[in-house]
């Protein structure tokens, strides 16, 4: 029946029929299935939508009323011959596989917090609410250098990536479709999670933003102001792209602890092993 929140029993195709005749009929199911239903429409709510039911059903996969069996078929053969797995293809090519670093211009890899439940390693919960930490005026005006960050066609095509930067996180974008570019801190501030980089890029009223992709909480790339939640706000950055090079303008070491936006494994957690 494939219900999902509605579950109901599956309704009868056919009999007494050999494994074979089970699978083309379930193939060329599947495919009229494909090419009539709804998006996101389950099995069971597509059939009873379906003008004639399971009568009618029947008659197409199996009667072959409408003539369409032979290119259900060979659409199916298609998609099985051209199958993929495309997490294993990820792994197995180079260049896929580069694009899950979680640093651009190092092969470290960023920690997770991990605890032990039933004997099993899991994330750990965050706590329910943090509080912003108060940044430190002088380091919010402190003088900055610009630093190379390597090659600016690792960071994708309107989208982010993270770069490392000593024991600090920066997030950088690339809003290839407007040609500007932008940095921040990676250091969500709701949560303090390090995942600013991964999170969703678009604008508010013309201003560029990032919302955190775990929890939504937008900011602005031009100021670091919250903009769902003023409560909250990040530390953005001077970017500029010198013969497809990528600099960052960050300032000294001092003046970004001063920000508070360290790696937390560097503010004191308990951290497991590498993610």
């Amino acid at each position: 029946g494939n219900g999902g929140t509605y579950p109901r029993h599956a309704d009868l195709l056919a009999v007494d029929i050999d494994r074979a005749t089970a699978t083309k009929y379930i193939d060329r199911f599947i495919m009229y299935y494909i090419k009539t239903a709804d998006k996101l429409q389950r099995t069971s709510t597509w059939l009873m939508n379906l003008d004639g039911g399971i009568d009618k059903l029947k008659a197409v996969v199996i009667e072959d009323s409408l003539g369409i069996c032979n290119e259900l078929e060979a659409q199916m053969d298609h998609i099985a011959a051209t199958y993929q797995d495309e997490w294993a293809t990820a792994v197995k090519t180079p260049e896929q596989k580069a694009k899950f670093k979680h640093f651009i211009n190092s092969d470290e890899k960023d920690n997770v917090d991990l605890i032990e439940v039933r004997g099993q390693m899991k994330p750990a919960l965050w706590d329910k609410e943090y509080a912003q930490p108060e940044i430190v005026e002088s380091a919010a005006t402190a003088e900055t250098k610009w630093i190379s960050f390597g090659s600016a066609d690792k960071v994708p095509a309107n989208g982010g990536a993270t770069v490392k930067h000593g024991d600090y996180q920066i997030a950088v974008f690339n809003f290839a479709v407007t040609g500007e570019w932008y940095a921040c801190q990676n250091l969500c501030p709701h949560k303090r999670e390090m995942v600013l980089a991964r999170g969703l890029t678009g604008d508010t009223k013309g201003i560029p933003q990032i919302s955190c992709s775990i929890h939504k909480k937008s900011f602005s790339l031009q100021d670091g102001q919250g903009l769902s939640d003023s409560t909250y706000s990040i530390k953005t950055f001077d970017v500029d792209v010198r013969d497809g090079e990528l600099f960052i303008a960050l300032p000294a070491d001092k003046d970004l602890e001063a920000l508070n936006i360290r790696d937390k494994k560097k503010e004191g957690h308990v951290c497991g092993c590498s993610a």
